[in-house]
């Protein structure tokens, strides 16, 4: 399996991502980072929209793609995939930022409407971007299927318990 990771909009998600993949580089055949542009210049309005294209660029030619997104690279994940550019395995989702997708202009229900590819999602019982009650919520009303959802102490929506992320996702992988 090969994997490529997305973090969240703002640039302190650079680290983040390079701590996933130096925890879960051993459990895939390969890892990559999708760097998004707005990370080098930072600014507040950028339009993370455009790293879909990126994402898609990343992960042709890829088999047995797996996408660990977390928080606006759940969006661009899902994107990506509404899209037809990638066709992945399974998806690992941390803190799903579906309220402030909506505010900035993802239309989250139509991405996530029958959504079926076997997803793991990992959610803060009071994430800062939308509560783990709203998620489960939302991934019933939308007929999402084949998913796992977990529920993580916390709420600060910076998932840095990256060993007991890895025990889920070792897991979430075998089944894949």
């Amino acid at each position: 399996m090969n994997l490529v990771i997305l973090g969240g909009y703002s640039d302190y998600n650079k680290e983040w991502v390079e701590n996933i993949k130096k925890t879960l580089g051993d459990l895939f055949e390969s890892t990559e980072i999708l760097y998004y542009k707005n990370w080098a210049d930072y600014k507040e309005d950028a339009d993370i929209r455009l790293e879909v294209e990126n994402l898609k660029k990343i992960a042709q030619g890829k088999e047995n793609l797996v996408v660990f997104g977390k928080s606006a690279g759940v969006s661009l994940t899902l994107q990506a995939i509404h899209n037809g550019y990638i066709k992945p395995i399974g998806c690992i989702f941390a803190g799903m930022p579906y309220e402030w997708s909506i505010k900035n202009g993802w239309n989250m229900d139509v991405l996530l409407k029958d959504f079926n590819i076997p997803t793991l999602f990992l959610h803060q019982t009071e994430d800062l971007s939308t509560p783990f009650k709203t998620i489960k919520e939302v991934l019933e009303k939308l007929n999402v299927e084949n998913y796992e959802l977990v529920e993580l102490p916390g709420g600060d929506h910076q998932y840095n318990d990256i060993e007991d992320i890895k025990k889920y996702i070792q897991l979430f992988i075998k089944n894949l």
